[in-house]
């Protein structure tokens, strides 16, 4: 992807060793007594020079101080609290010599904060209700670890932010309000933060959620948007817990009140201790932002810079000089015979009109390297003519091809995959996918599937046949939310190292409208040593078992012909509903359940007569 560098500017933040707290080697002052601990705590004087996140606002320092020698128990009697002077305090405390202690440090406003402090678990939670634009959630953190008192010392403690402050400005605020559009409040909805944070191990806590900051007044006219501004009007700022490492967040960006339709700025980079800036031409032309983050909190990081295309050849030219690109929704971008479209690491395809792809066209490959493709717009394989599949979007040695909220149809019933991975990774959420052959392809490397409605009308009367979804040898695959339809199949797990657990969704097989029963066959198809783990979902088939048994209901779970040594070991099952008992399909024995789990009969739900669960 094409990197930009920006310099450090005046008002940046002096770096500071990338643990949780930076501290000066501890000198011992003149005439301190024995076991007396001084603590200077600052926030970095060079932040001052701001409105927003200038620091004065988290005034009041509380420290909490524990023992080690006694499995970190805190000492509530040597707990207090400081105020900022000029960005800086000092905290004395008398502690024993020959102990070992550890002390955490936690700034933030005098009253109104919307964090909470536990100090068995050292964790922090903040509360999101609340308005955006709020300066009150400004904190700073620093964690001591584990030291002995063998006498006086004292330390120089430097606080950091436990979160990253998200911006968004636009260079048309004049041109809007002459087109009769004047925005003076903002709400912002922020989707996969967190709401705790462990102040000692400087990691996030529990599952991730969306944080949304009511509707409030856009920034003032003295708040500065920290890029470029002179071009840019600030127009919204909040911040968000989250972790060490960089991840991407989408941001919901809306004007309550006014016509103004809002904008989704999908995988925005945030980090702790980072400013993230959305910014472009908002409110008139919402498709066209970039986002970068800003060094004013940390090191420079990196730019992403949006590019919109609506031809076959800005489009390519645009992806060769590692930009990312979107394809408005006015835009049918046919890319046949323009070769195979190799993405670079983090570059970012977004697709909301039509983009038009032939086979194996679009691809990212490489150990490490991670590129995303997302909606809500509509990849297509129409128009091939003569091509053996399809294939439109692919992930090879290693690499990660992370798709979002995307639709994607193909015409060919010849073979090959709609999404498809050799040795790669995939992940997938928000997709949908309609098809006449395999939807889903991956050998070797991960998938990961989560809320995705996928159909293949796929059968072994008309051209080639496949089942819906293929996990291959050596592939570990988690299914989650997934609404699965096929005719000759849904899920097949073949191969040595195959294994695809099923978390919760429905899988089924329908007849076809034609040829009916006799071409449709099982949810689920397990051989050749892979592994199907069935922890939830509803599994719905439509062919009678053969040999005589139909007592048990239709096939929905079945082992392969490869695998008459190992009947039992294909499935392992602890949860489902099924219209029939796994079985294996040669020796027509039931498939084992794991200890401590039965099949318990279900009545008035239709096709499912059986679910397992823990006896």
């Amino acid at each position: 992807m094409k990197q930009f560098l920006y310099p450090v500017l005046a008002s940046a933040l002096v770096a500071v060793a990338a643990t949780s707290c930076s501290s000066d080697a501890p000198v011992a002052p003149e005439q301190t007594p024995d076991g007396t601990v001084a603590f200077t705590v600052a926030v970095p004087q060079q932040i001052a020079s701001r409105a927003f996140s200038d620091g004065l606002t988290a005034t009041q320092l509380h420290y909490y101080v524990y023992d080690e020698d006694e499995s970190s128990a805190n000492i509530a009697a040597l707990n207090g609290t400081a105020t900022f002077t000029d960005l800086k305090t000092t905290v004395n405390l008398s502690l024993v010599s020959g102990k070992s202690y550890s002390v955490v440090f936690w700034a933030d406003v005098p009253s109104g904060s919307p964090y909470t402090y536990d100090t068995d678990s050292k964790e922090i939670t903040v509360s999101y209700d609340g308005e955006a634009q709020d300066e009150n959630r400004d904190a700073f953190f620093a964690y001591r670890g584990t030291f002995r008192v063998t006498g006086p010392m004292s330390e120089t403690i430097t606080l950091k932010r436990p979160f990253s402050q998200i911006n968004i400005g636009t260079s048309d605020y004049a041109a809007a309000v002459a087109a009769g559009l004047t925005v003076e409040n903002t709400e912002v909805t922020v989707k996969g933060v967190y709401e705790k944070f462990n102040l000692a191990t400087g990691d996030v806590v529990g599952d991730a959620v969306d944080a949304t900051f009511s509707s409030a007044a856009i920034p003032s006219v003295s708040e500065v948007f920290p890029y470029e501004p002179d071009t840019y009007k600030y127009m919204a700022m909040n911040y968000v817990l989250v972790g060490n490492e960089k991840i991407t967040v989408d941001v919901d960006f809306s004007a309550p009140g006014t016509m103004y339709a809002g904008a989704t700025f999908a995988a925005v980079p945030v980090q702790r201790n980072y400013r993230t800036n959305i910014f472009g031409a908002l409110l008139t032309d919402p498709a066209e932002f970039n986002v970068i983050i800003n060094p004013d909190y940390e090191t420079p990081d990196y730019d992403i810079e949006i590019v919109k295309v609506a031809t076959p050849d800005a489009f390519v030219e645009a992806i060769e000089a590692g930009m990312n690109v979107l394809v408005p929704v006015e835009a049918n971008v046919d890319l046949i015979g323009k070769g195979e479209i190799a993405l670079a690491n983090e570059q970012i395809v977004k697709v909301e009109g039509t983009l038009n792809t032939e086979r194996a066209q679009i691809s990212v490959s490489g150990a490490g390297n991670v590129a995303y493709v997302e909606g809500p717009g509509k990849i297509t394989s129409i128009g091939v003519a003569g091509a053996t599949g399809n294939r439109p979007l692919n992930a090879y040695d290693g690499a990660t091809l992370v798709v979002r909220n995307l639709e994607l149809e193909t015409e060919q019933n010849n073979g090959g995959s709609v999404i498809f991975s050799q040795d790669g990774n995939l992940d997938l959420e928000g997709v949908t996918i309609n098809c006449h052959n395999f939807a889903v392809g991956a050998s070797g490397g991960t998938l990961k599937a989560k809320d995705c409605i996928i159909n293949s009308d796929s059968n072994n009367r008309e051209g080639a046949f496949s089942y819906t979804l293929s996990v291959a040898t050596g592939c570990q695959a988690v299914l989650e939310d997934v609404q699965l339809t096929g005719i000759q199949g849904g899920v097949t797990v073949q191969g040595e190292g195959a294994v695809c657990t099923i978390k919760s969704g429905t899988y089924k097989t329908v007849a076809h409208p034609q040829y009916g029963e006799n071409v449709a066959f099982y949810p689920v198809y397990a051989t050749d040593n892979g592994v199907a783990i069935i922890e939830g979902g509803d599994f719905t088939g439509v062919k009678n078992w053969s040999g005589g048994i139909l007592t048990e209901g239709t096939s929905a779970l079945v082992a392969g012909d490869n695998d008459v040594n190992m009947p039992d070991g294909n499935f392992i099952i602890k949860g489902g509903r099924f219209s029939g008992k796994a079985y294996n399909h040669t020796t027509k024995a039931l498939c084992a359940l794991p200890e401590g789990y039965v099949y318990k009969a279900l009545e008035g739900q239709g096709d499912l007569i059986w679910e397992v669960v823990a006896e």
